[in-house]
């Protein structure tokens, strides 16, 4: 069993002691050539990776079992190096002499294994150490779900201080620890007022070992989950990203628990590993990996997506009110695997990639986010190049760039080129044209069953129309679950006025206000050259409470509050029509309904009510809508004369089948593969991807060449593993997930094709942010485009 805890935090915890304080003494060790000796064996494969582990379990045997021999635990590591803790008993001082007859052990040990010989060529490795004496706080944080724990203090502090005034192969301590030794017990030679160098013990000093503690009562699953302390881990080198936060102005212990509870749920929900808490004279580190010890093919964009929630979540926390963060990332290959021996081991990562994630938090200012050039490659979010600077271990400077986060919903959602669909989208942008001349288009029902296609024809049109002029694309989603009045109107006009769930009921107010006077003051300047209908703007500035009613907001006295129930009902009708006939005013709009099918009796009533009389204006309503169960089409209720355009989606051609998998796969596909999803997804695009993405993720697609060619097709086994549905296939890449992400995917599995967080969070009864994007990431539902 790996101990990947400290037994003194594994016996607290299961005491249900969560913080306390100790007087101890301190040693940081550091070795110095790890680093460009896992470079070296990095280049040599697995048989480097066999080497490294074996180096790492040869050195650190004796170098835990002299610490833990001397009553002192290892309370954390630092890649190759660690703390450790060596408490005082009583009112006893033999705790300090116990740690410095460690540190010499320790030392003799590298004269002994100091130049590590192997195939792959000569190693040399130097240990230094700093000991130090004091305080020593300790804590346990986190949730039920996942716990960590931290040192901190004037002895650990102190450790540190005194390892800094090292040369390779010392051991210089404080004089808060000399104070503690015997007179004339050891010979130093000094550094300055504060650190002396060990040289030598002037006594034969002789003190019983210590017992090496038992193995783990209990598993410490809060801390770790059961798979990583049962595994055999053999050290391999992976490409991992490689995280590291910088923190400060966390005063407490209460906002440190939540601070750190708010990472580590992120961590998990995106499928990283917390690997560690630090904390330094100059505040507290954290280090995150992703890629180890669960490998993932989009990294990269976990750990960006990890980043830009860590921004979003973090930004003017009230519980937060002086956090300061700053963070480095980079990504490349790096040793992964066990450092230390099953008495006392982490599971870390060692090499050039995270050192340099350490150099570029320490670059960055604080709020923010600093990564390597290779990070940039992700399209999907922003980057800032800040310029080439010098940094350790590096011969010439490197280029640094500044992360600022995700673009904008429309710049990355439906990346992939929209497959057989260029007569209905072509037939779609002709029933839009009257909007550029001014003119109602009236309405384009797009039918299909799910998985069909029609939120990716609908986010087509909106960029085809887009690049014909200035265009104001609004989206109403139907709420299927909570069939409240209005609802897809409410979710409109939220996004349109930048309501925000978590905001106070003031600010939303207040942000409300701010959008609805900004498109009052267009209308008046539109006014001044006769082009707004003399009605309109008067009848929008009365209906200000109507709207904000749509939003969940309210105020005394107004014109809202003092209608009753019929009355509301009518002026919230045509607060609707009024509001995007303004908005017509500024710019053509197409309004985008989805989900017909769930379309509550108020919002058809409402666009009834806005398709009429409305010739003169430009818009242009948009409807997706799956068929009744007994194959009709739904419809709304519309006057004869207004102009109507009717899309039916159907299954994909076979040569449009095929080419869908090559652009989802990047290569030519052979025949096999063709007739699988043929056979299995009926020419369904959406069925397609989930399979194709099945293939990917259990190793099942290969190479073929024919004639020097190219193509992927299918193992021999693919077919035995297939799942026998679709249904089942997406049962299986689900089975994938963290649970949290399972237990929103089921609850959107009644919502069909499309469906709202909120929605989700109402069924739940939590938030599902993280959840939601780790499900974009997993592509087992994407964004609707706006």
């Amino acid at each position: 069993m790996y101990h990947l805890v400290p037994h003194f935090i594994h016996d607290k915890h299961r005491a249900n002691e969560f913080t306390g304080e100790l007087m101890a003494a301190t040693m940081f060790l550091d070795i110095s050539g790890f680093t460009p000796m896992t470079q070296t064996l990095m280049q040599h494969g697995k048989a480097g990776a066999e080497t490294l582990s074996d180096i790492l379990n040869l050195v650190f045997q004796p170098v835990i079992t002299a610490v833990y021999e001397r009553g002192g635990y290892i309370s954390g590591f630092a890649g190759d190096a660690f703390t450790a803790i060596f408490p005082q008993q009583e009112d006893s001082h033999e705790h300090a002499m116990a740690m410095c007859l460690a540190s010499q052990t320790i030392k003799e040990t590298f004269a002994i294994h100091g130049l590590q010989q192997t195939p792959f060529g000569d190693f040399p490795l130097v240990v230094k150490m700093g000991l130090s004496h004091g305080y020593v706080e300790w804590g346990i944080i986190g949730d039920e779900k996942h716990r960590t724990y931290f040192f901190r203090g004037m002895g650990i502090d102190g450790c540190a201080g005194a390892e800094h005034h090292c040369r390779k192969g010392d051991i210089v301590l404080d004089h808060s620890l000399q104070m503690l030794l015997p007179s004339n017990a050891i010979m130093v030679s000094p550094i300055n007022d504060h650190y002396d160098k060990l040289n030598a013990f002037n006594l034969d000093v002789t003190m019983p070992k210590y017992p090496i503690p038992s193995p783990y009562s209990t598993l410490p699953v809060s801390f770790f989950h059961e798979r990583l302390l049962k595994a055999k881990y053999q050290g391999e080198f992976k490409n991992v990203a490689s995280v590291f936060i910088s923190f400060k102005g966390v005063t407490n212990l209460e906002e440190l628990n939540v601070f750190t509870t708010q990472v580590i749920n992120s961590v998990d929900r995106f499928g990283g590993y917390f690997n560690r808490l630090d904390f330094g004279d100059k505040g507290g580190n954290i280090l995150i990996s992703f890629g180890a010890p669960i490998a993932y093919e989009n990294t990269v964009e976990r750990t960006l997506n990890f980043t830009s929630e860590l921004q979003e979540s973090l930004a003017d926390s009230a519980d937060l009110p002086n956090l300061s963060w700053r963070a480095g990332i980079t990504c490349g290959s790096m040793y992964a695997g066990i450092v230390g021996i099953p008495l006392r081991c982490e599971y870390t990562t060692l090499g050039n990639s995270v050192n340099f994630s350490a150099r570029l938090m320490m670059k960055a200012g604080w709020g923010q986010v600093l990564v390597a050039e290779d990070i940039t490659d992700q399209s999907t979010f922003k980057f800032e190049h800040v310029g080439d600077f010098p940094y350790k271990g590096f011969s010439k400077p490197i280029p640094t760039y500044m992360f600022s986060g995700k673009k904008s919903v429309e710049e990355k959602v439906f990346d992939k080129v929209m497959i057989g669909r260029q007569q209905e989208l072509k037939r779609l942008i002709e029933a839009a044209q009257p909007i550029f001349e001014g003119k109602f288009a009236g309405v384009a029902y797009i039918y299909g069953e799910p998985g069909i296609g029609k939120s990716h024809l609908s986010f087509e049109l909106s960029k085809a129309l887009a690049e014909r002029g200035e265009v104001r694309w609004f989206v109403g989603q139907v709420d299927q679950i909570l069939q409240r009045a209005f609802n897809p109107f409410s979710y409109f006009m939220k996004r349109y006025f930048n309501q925000v769930p978590g905001d106070s009921h003031e600010k939303n107010k207040a942000t409300f206000k701010k959008g609805f006077n900004q498109l009052i003051d267009k209308l008046q300047i539109l006014d001044k050259t006769s082009i707004v209908a003399p009605h309109l703007l008067s009848e929008l500035k009365r209906i200000d409470s109507i709207l904000g009613s749509l939003v969940g907001l309210r105020w005394d006295g107004s014109l809202y509050e003092m209608l009753d129930a019929s009355t509301r009902h009518q002026n919230v009708l045509f607060a609707i029509k009024t509001l995007l006939l303004a908005e017509s005013h500024v710019s053509p709009i197409v309004f985008e309904l989805e989900d017909l099918h769930w379309l509550d009796e108020s919002s058809h009533e409402a666009l009834t009510i806005l398709s009429r009389n409305i010739s003169g204006y430009p818009i242009f309503i948009v409807v997706t809508s799956r068929y009744a169960d007994d194959g009709s089409k739904p419809t709304l209720t519309l006057s004869d004369e207004t102009p109507m355009e009717t899309i039916d989606l159907n299954v994909l051609s076979e040569s449009d089948l095929r080419l869908l998998a090559e652009v989802t796969l990047g290569n030519k596909i052979y025949d096999d593969l063709h007739q699988i999803l043929l056979k299995r997804t009926q020419g369904n695009p959406f069925y397609a991807q989930q399979m194709l993405y099945y293939f990917q993720e259990n190793g099942l697609i290969e190479n073929k060449y024919i004639q020097g060619r190219k193509f992927l097709t299918v193992k021999e086994t693919a077919i035995r593993e297939l799942p026998s549905s679709i249904n089942a296939i997406l049962i299986a890449r689900i089975d994938r997930l963290p649970q949290p992400v399972k237990d929103v995917v089921k609850a959107a599995s009644v919502l069909g094709r499309e469906f709202e967080d909120r929605i989700i969070a109402h069924m739940l009864q939590s938030d599902v942010t993280l959840e939601v994007k780790v499900g974009i990431q997993e592509q087992i539902w994407s964004e609707a485009g706006l």
